[in-house]
């Protein structure tokens, strides 16, 4: 083997390791997400008009629900976060809610753990801005597209 294969090689397998404790550190939750959230809605829809007073309330209350509820990440789940930070595999923008991923990491994560870590970084994101939205979007560290969106409300989506 050459010295650029073996190198490409242990690059790859770093990689592959890396995935394999996000997917530990960021396991799947089906609290985190709505499902029902992610088809799109072709027009917008002023429910005020169609909703009863105790409906409206009702929506109000869930969704302050949403709104007041703290979530905060587990130090093992900050740690990974710092570690890729200090790796340079990840930049993060709080006040933005904007977070940068090499697009190596990224296009080899499966999709729930993609699902799962856009969480992570938006509940990141609202912990360091002191708030209770959690939403994040996040782009690739060398382009700067748009890979993907989170939302705790809206839910995720991947570009």
């Amino acid at each position: 083997m050459s010295k650029s294969t073996k190198i490409i090689v242990a690059g790859l397998a770093g990689l592959i390791v890396l995935i394999i404790v996000l997917s530990f550190i960021f396991p799947v939750e089906n609290n985190v997400s709505n499902n029902s959230n992610k088809s799109k809605v072709s027009k917008s829809v002023d429910t005020s008009k169609v909703l009863s007073g105790s409906e409206k309330s009702q929506r109000s209350h869930e969704a302050s629900k949403y709104e007041s509820s703290k979530i905060e990440l587990k130090q093992g789940q900050l740690n990974v976060i710092s570690a890729l930070q200090d790796s340079g595999w990840l930049s993060i923008e709080p006040k933005l809610n904007r977070a940068y991923i090499n697009p190596d990491l990224w296009r080899n994560m499966k999709y729930r753990l993609k699902e799962d870590f856009a969480a992570g970084l938006a509940i990141y994101c609202a912990d360091k801005k002191g708030t209770h939205i959690y939403w994040v979007e996040i782009y690739d560290l060398y382009s700067g597209k748009k890979l993907a969106k989170y939302s705790r409300t809206w839910g995720f989506k991947v570009y």
